[in-house]
């Protein structure tokens, strides 16, 4: 389970609460621990959101990430991918790379806002 501590007030905890339990404070961090002890042939992939309860379902979501290893769909290539979607600050940025070789496939770093006609928004032929 992850622990927890409170950024306002310092009391750790290991509850999966979004508050702290002692002070009410929504300033937390959480930390994260991973083992690998299943060889070289292990891809790992973490994947994150933020999400403001208040808002209506399609824009809870304002933060997400992913890092690490992702299956490339054109040839099955395992690729190191890095993602983020920060929608409070119209940010986006993807890159791309090949593991073997250290090569960037794929950059890109824009405003959220001028990031469309990719994925499943591309057009259709």
């Amino acid at each position: 389970m992850a622990k927890s501590k409170c950024n306002k007030c310092g009391y750790q905890f290991s509850e999966s609460n979004s508050l702290c339990p002692n002070c009410g404070s929504d300033e937390i961090t959480i930390f994260l621990s991973f083992s690998n002890n299943l060889g070289d042939n292990l891809k790992d992939c973490l994947k994150g959101k933020s999400v403001d309860s208040s808002l209506p379902s399609k824009k809870k979501i304002r933060k997400e990430f992913v890092v690490g290893a992702d299956k490339r769909k054109c040839d099955d290539k395992w690729m190191e991918k890095l993602r983020v979607i920060d929608k409070e600050n119209d940010f986006y940025k993807e890159e791309v790379i090949d593991p073997s070789t250290g090569e960037v496939i794929h950059h890109c770093e824009e405003k959220l806002s001028e990031h469309f006609g990719h994925g499943s928004a591309k057009k259709k032929n």
